[in-house]
């Protein structure tokens, strides 16, 4: 069942995202046919790809032609070519970017969108979440015996300075690995 409301959720969200192209791109593209290939660029991982990518082609008869490379320099192509859009779809990505360069998109909402659970639901018209990121906090129990920790504010303890490792230090390298 969760396979399922997998891929349903993958092809509602390739459908929704649709809309972020340029329409005049699309009623002017000789290179393409609009109608039956989707030009989607994604920085997401080859297994999300593999899952996803391939069962939408097969059940909306909708090639995809992809173009994958890192969430910054996705962007930065999308930039260039905003005269000229040459993407449909922007397939991942931080939020963040998405939000800073609405310009670059034509807002568009689904008509299913009030389908899907409220903290996923596209609520700005330019970007519809599709993945649910958490927070972790990993102590060495033999190291902190006598300190407690149970939330971020205890990560401010005195007793833990110069002893913390935060993620966001290796996610900085995030970039150029995807």
């Amino acid at each position: 069942m969760k396979k399922i409301l997998f891929f349903l959720s993958c092809g509602w969200i390739f459908l929704s995202l649709s809309g972020c192209s340029s329409p005049i791109e699309a009623e002017t593209s000789t290179e393409k046919d609009s109608d039956s290939t989707l030009v989607v660029y994604s920085p997401n991982p080859e297994d999300l790809i593999e899952e996803t990518i391939p069962a939408f082609e097969e059940k909306y008869g909708i090639k995809v032609d992809l173009v994958q490379a890192s969430t910054g320099e996705l962007f930065k192509k999308a930039e260039a070519e905003k005269e000229s859009p040459v993407a449909d779809v922007i397939f991942g990505g931080s939020y963040a970017l998405f939000s800073s360069n609405e310009n670059l998109f034509e807002p568009y909402i689904s008509q299913e969108n009030d389908q899907i659970i409220p903290d996923y639901q596209n609520k700005t018209g330019f970007y519809t979440p599709y993945t649910l990121d958490v927070s972790v906090i990993i102590a060495n129990s033999a190291l902190t015996k006598d300190i407690k920790i149970e939330g971020y504010n205890d990560l401010l303890n005195p007793k833990l300075k110069g002893k913390l490792l935060l993620l966001i230090q290796v996610m900085l390298l995030a970039p150029l690995l995807n």
